[in-house]
């Protein structure tokens, strides 16, 4: 029906019905929202309000229409026409069968699939006004994938992988060329000449290696391991005022500086989202580093999106260093069924919101950056203590440790490397990389909720989440003090929060007093059934954490000095005092999975909880008050567990 055909009303009208009446159903019926789909595709950003639903189904209705598969008198005789046998799944779809991108580029538009074509493309517009209304200013490039976050952060690394590979090509192109010209101008020594060059010819190694500092999430390590590389494990360090774990910046510049493969490694994967008492990873410093010694910096910001905190830092990192791409949820920070990702590429260092040069003073060096006189001097960089390599492990979780040469010596910050310009950004090269088409029901689900939440409705979620904050942490430690513990102070990290369980572990006095380190691990493994309790009573989301036991040798990683000790305090699990319940993940043995650390961690147990996006306040005072009773019944049943021992003993 098209509502600006002037004889469509007169026809309408003949049918009994009044010009006046047709003509005002069309104008607020249609015209108002077609005009609404117009400022869309004008304006390319979310609307200021939210659209009702039947808006929204209008338009995607109108965009099924433009493809083959909907065309009245349509005859598809190839292999891929997108029939759908049942009508349910039609109607779930709205009659979008051709998915997303063709073989050679999943940003392509396809020529049967205009109206799909056309809802990919803003979908990734609309993505990436999200991303900056979020705070993410300066980001510039983006694709929505249906990957959830671990194997978009694979196809992030395949793609750097790629690269690295072309780029190793090319050099190898470039000395065979020069073997060429040598040997065309010394005619007299061509034998000489190509036995000292024969070398040259060997296939140069690919950088392989990834550096991660240390985040307890299984698809971290999955995503590196998955795509052909090898994890270089980066223990963090405990914070000497607070009871976060942080990034060991001096063992990464070490690691940099020192590690045997150093021009092996392709890329720093950081961590902005994680639970406690872990911190987000100082990004800006490690964007100083990856920018110094050029090296691909990929930040995981799987739930950070949510977090102003975090955003800022992400782009204070783009600012003063190098991010390739940074990959967040689409569920989590969108509130959409699991299986889509955003992912992100920066515009240059020193180019402010609107294009123009950063504000910094003094003159812009070779990456582009603004970087003051006395920086300059410095290498821009101040270079840390140096660090031992003890804590540095591979798949093969053998340290390598270089502590005992540079423990006591100064290293002096090594020269920065001209970031070279990439012909196209991160993103731009991982949508030609992406390997065929590809299903677009998550962009389909992002597209409707950015529609239906708008800019308002976008910032509401934001500064409700926010607004809980105080009442989530005050409820925490009111609960946590009630019952023997406390709330660890974890200020970098404002989403997830930890209380310890220390207050419902046994306390046994004289006789009955007992050292026995087994006994004592036996006791925090039941401080799991704690967990299952809360589930029980209808509350998810929450984790028992049990760090590494007491007795193990490993506690001296989680102390900022360990970084600059000998080979003695390995974290690698030292095979004469064995967890018993060591985990596997990618590869890697690791004690006390979950503590971020093969470390006793010296606040012992918690429980993590975490004040997401999209949680309401009714949730979070209905979780305090069963966490408060579930913590009450736990101890009452280890009292009448106590009492039952107590008899039984009695009577022997």
């Amino acid at each position: 029906m098209d509502p600006n055909d002037p004889s469509l009303a007169t026809l309408c009208a003949q049918l009994g019905v009044s010009n006046t009446y047709v003509t005002q159903g069309f104008e607020a019926g249609i015209r108002k929202r077609h005009a609404l789909y117009k400022q869309l595709v004008a304006h390319r950003r979310l609307p200021d309000q939210g659209w009702d639903d039947e808006t929204i189904e209008g338009v995607l209705h109108d965009l099924a229409m433009m493809d083959s598969n909907n065309f009245l008198g349509n005859v598809g005789v190839g292999e891929r026409e997108a029939r759908i046998f049942s009508s349910l799944v039609r109607r779930r779809h709205f009659g979008l069968g051709h998915g997303m991108g063709r073989s050679g580029d999943i940003n392509e538009p396809q020529p049967k699939a205009a109206g799909s074509s056309l809802l990919v493309r803003l979908t990734n517009l609309l993505a990436l006004d999200a991303v900056r209304l979020a705070g993410l200013t300066r980001m510039q490039d983006c694709v929505v994938l249906p990957l959830a976050t671990g194997m978009a952060m694979t196809m992030t690394l395949l793609t750097l992988r790629q690269d690295a590979e072309k780029k190793k090509e090319e050099e190898e192109e470039e000395e065979e060329e020069e073997e060429e010209e040598g040997k065309a101008a010394e005619k007299t020594s061509t034998l000489r000449s190509a036995s000292s060059l024969a070398p040259l010819l060997l296939p140069y190694p690919r950088p392989h290696y990834v550096i991660f500092p240390r985040i307890d999430q299984k698809s971290c390590l999955k995503a590196i391991v998955t795509a052909g590389l090898t994890p270089l494990l980066l223990p963090p360090i405990l914070s000497p005022t607070t009871d976060e774990l942080q990034t060991n910046l001096p063992l990464l510049l070490s690691l940099l500086q020192d590690h045997p493969a150093k021009t092996n490694i392709l890329a720093i994967l950081s961590t902005t989202s994680c639970f406690a008492p872990r911190a987000p990873d100082n990004i800006v410093e490690i964007a100083r580093l990856a920018s110094e010694f050029n090296i691909s910096h990929i930040i995981n910001n799987a739930y950070g999106l949510q977090c102003s905190k975090t955003t800022h830092q992400i782009n204070e990192a783009c600012r003063v260093g190098r991010v390739d791409a940074v990959v967040q949820s689409t569920d989590k920070n969108f509130l959409v069924p699991v299986g889509g990702s955003v992912v992100v590429s920066p515009r240059g260092r020193g180019v402010g919101r609107e294009g123009g040069a950063g504000k910094r003073e003094g003159k812009a060096d070779a990456g582009g950056e603004k970087v003051g006189k006395k920086e300059k001097e410095a290498g821009a960089w101040t270079t840390p203590p140096n660090a031992g390599m003890s804590a540095i492990r591979t798949t093969t979780t053998t340290p390598y440790n270089n502590s005992s040469s540079h423990s006591t010596s100064s290293t002096s910050p090594t020269s920065p490397n001209p970031p070279s310009i990439p012909p196209s950004s991160l993103v731009t090269r991982l949508c030609r990389m992406y390997p065929g088409r590809a299903n677009a029901t998550p962009l389909h689900d992002l597209f409707i909720t950015l529609l239906s939440l708008g800019r308002s409705g976008y910032l509401s979620l934001l500064q409700e989440r926010k607004s809980l904050l105080p009442l989530m942490r005050g409820g925490l430690r009111a609960i946590a003090e009630k019952h023997g513990g406390r709330l660890l102070s974890t200020p970098g990290n404002t989403i997830s929060f930890a209380v310890t369980l220390n207050g419902l572990l046994c306390s046994k006095k004289g006789d009955e007093a007992r050292n026995d380190e087994d006994d004592a691990e036996d006791e925090e493994d039941k401080l799991s059934l704690l967990g299952a309790m809360l589930f029980t009573r209808g509350v998810s989301g929450t984790r028992v954490v049990i760090p590494a036991p007491a007795y193990s040798s490993l506690h001296s990683s989680l102390s900022p000095s360990a970084t600059r000790s000998s080979s003695s305090s390995s974290t690698t699990p030292n095979s004469s005092t064995p967890h018993r319940k060591m985990k596997t993940v990618a590869g890697l043995s690791f004690a006390g999975y979950g503590s971020h650390s093969d470390a006793r961690y010296p606040p012992g147990p918690y429980l993590t909880a975490a004040c997401a996006l999209g949680v309401r306040k009714e949730e979070v005072e209905e979780f305090l008050k069963k966490l408060d009773q579930a913590m009450t019944d736990f101890m009452k049943m280890r009292a009448k567990k106590g009492r039952r021992k107590k008899e039984e003993r009695a009577t022997r």
